[in-house]
């Protein structure tokens, strides 16, 4: 029962994520299509940006993902092959996990303050009764959906979860990235 519970969750959840996803793309793409918007040209300035685009993505990724990576990816689709485009999306994975280990860092310090506990009941409450609920799958489901990666990273730090067990899960968050980059790649090829 506990098993098919958490399968449950982890598949609503990613039906979730990819819904995002092909939202995000239908509404991009639709409205370049229908010469609406085209975000190639709103991203033109930031093209030969590349260490801010980081950066920004960076603090995105640490402030529980303020940005979708969906984003991100569009970015790094400008003129690029596909082998190009996909090495752009692992460094931008890489970056997304350091920034889920520097949360899960920052809630295994913080953990002994008040002000911390104050926080994580206010702001943390669903996740932390979805990580007392479901625990390591939470790791691995918030690393493949929009469930706030970072956010679940901080509370699973200051729960003192083991950090190789925290490390190793949270290797799922790539499989995120080159999911949804295929899928971006193939939407816009198909789009072109």
């Amino acid at each position: 029962m506990v098993v098919k519970q958490k399968l449950t969750f982890f598949l609503r959840n990613l039906g979730k994520g990819l819904a995002w996803v092909l939202v995000i793309l239908a509404v991009v793409f639709g409205l370049k299509k229908l010469n609406i918007f085209d975000y190639e040209t709103f991203l033109l300035p930031l093209y030969d940006k590349p260490l801010l685009i980081y950066m920004t993505f960076f603090v995105s990724e640490v402030v529980v993902g303020i940005i979708p990576p969906e984003f991100f990816m569009l970015w790094a689709l400008h003129n690029h092959s596909f082998t190009q485009y996909m090495a752009i999306v692992t460094l931008l994975a890489t970056i997304s996990y350091m920034a889920g280990v520097i949360a899960y860092m920052a809630g295994r310090y913080l953990s002994s303050y008040k002000i911390f506990r104050y926080l994580r009941r206010r702001f943390l409450k669903k996740l932390e009764r979805l990580f007392y609920q479901y625990g390591m799958p939470l790791i691995i489901v918030s690393a493949l959906t929009p469930l706030p990666f970072s956010g679940t990273s901080l509370l699973v730090g200051s729960s003192r979860y083991p950090l190789n067990k925290y490390l190793l899960y949270s290797l799922s968050r790539y499989l995120r990235f080159v999911l949804y980059a295929y899928i971006v790649w193939k939407t816009s090829v198909t789009i072109s």
